[in-house]
């Protein structure tokens, strides 16, 4: 999933800095970017949620970032 790397970058932070604030493993983070692994329905609509876009762009069956994002999904992180 590069959108996954692109917008972990693009927000500067580390894929330690995003497993903090996501909850997620480094490495779970990393097999995902690197497309090893793919992420659960309910782990894909937290990523798109923390980044605020829709999980179809995170998976680039999309090109409208916030394609279908819905707004009863949002929930607010946990603060770290």
């Amino acid at each position: 999933m590069e959108r996954l790397r692109e917008e972990r970058i693009r927000l500067g932070l580390t894929l330690a800095d995003a497993a903090k604030q996501t909850g997620f493993s480094a490495s779970e983070l990393e097999g995902w970017e690197s497309g090893r692994a793919e992420p659960l329905g309910s782990q894909l609509v937290k990523l798109s949620l923390f980044y605020g876009c829709s999980p179809d762009w995170l998976l680039d069956l999309s090109e409208d970032r916030d394609a279908g994002l819905v707004e009863a999904y949002r929930i607010e992180l946990p603060a770290v």
